[in-house]
């Protein structure tokens, strides 16, 4: 189905549309506020056909506390009876899901009932887990770096702030060193796939410039002078800041309410790339005119 799917997505996503069929023993009303997924108008319980427990599936699809128990609502209740698809544990479902990610021109192929369903039942613990591991570190990163870079690193004066900085030091390197952990299995997984996403530069030539700062800092006075430390780290930690806050964005599109902006305004500027090639050849010609 992965191979399927990278051939002919919209003819398959077409399929398994089909295969999404009503039973006579599914619920034709509703009994209850209807459990709908955030952002949507529908609600996805992965559940088991045989055999089909009718008082689980109410349950994992209708609110019926108190103050929605006489919520009585026309519905309409589809079964896939495609095994485990939604199942993590299952390999099949993973390369669908990874083949997903990568099909181009998608747009209409995440307008089909099954594929929105899929996605529904299989993001929010991806998303879970990607909001522990890995944008909460990022923000943390993020704050401390800020911090370090904005006021810690100027202060050369204050024993208290010196060895607060130290600290901060200590935790950004250990941030670093976990966060590089993360870019080194994500390029094994995919090098050419790492290799061409512009996210994974911003993400990864900050942390770069950290621990080369982080360095310079901690030999100064030792391998190199005050001021020269001040005019390097001064460089090295405003590229850094602004690469991060910059990633920042990338990891705006876990939410929902923030993705869509964020994937607009790469396709926006994905439109804009000629006309910004005719811009930039006529900034050219009218500079080098008044230069001669």
């Amino acid at each position: 189905m992965p191979d399927l799917l990278k051939l002919c997505p919209l003819t398959l996503a077409d399929y398994l549309d089909l295969r999404l069929v009503k039973v006579p023993w599914t619920p034709v009303f509703s009994e209850g506020k209807l459990r709908q997924q955030e952002g949507t108008d529908f609600a996805v319980a992965p559940l088991g056909l045989f055999p089909l427990n009718d008082q689980t599936m109410k349950r994992e699809i209708f609110d019926d506390s108190s103050q929605h128990a006489d919520l009585k609502l026309p519905i309409c209740v589809a079964v896939s009876d495609i095994p485990e698809m939604h199942m993590f544990s299952n390999e099949t479902g993973k390369l669908f899901l990874k083949q997903l990610s990568m099909v181009k021109n998608s747009g209409n192929l995440y307008s089909k009932r099954y594929i929105q369903a899929l996605i529904e039942v299989k993001w929010p613990p991806i998303r879970e887990a990607l909001m522990r591991k890995i944008f909460l570190p990022y923000a943390v990163y993020l704050c401390l770096f800020n911090f370090y870079a904005l006021f810690l690193v100027y202060e050369r004066d204050n024993t208290f702030l010196q060895t607060v900085s130290l600290i901060v030091q200590l935790i950004l390197m250990v941030l670093t060193a976990y966060s590089m952990s993360y870019e080194i299995k994500e390029y094994r997984a995919e090098p050419e796939l790492y290799i061409r996403h512009l996210w994974n530069y911003l993400d990864l030539i900050p942390k770069i410039l950290v621990i080369f700062s982080v360095l310079l800092d901690m030999l100064s006075g030792i391998f190199i002078s005050e001021e020269a430390l001040c005019y390097f780290a001064t460089k090295l930690n405003s590229i850094s800041i602004f690469c991060l806050w910059i990633n920042l964005l990338n990891f705006l599109r876990l939410f929902r309410n923030t993705g869509y902006l964020i994937q607009l305004i790469i396709q926006v500027i994905k439109d804009m790339k000629f006309f910004i090639r005719i811009v930039l050849v006529t900034m050219i010609s009218f500079s080098s005119a008044f230069y001669v």
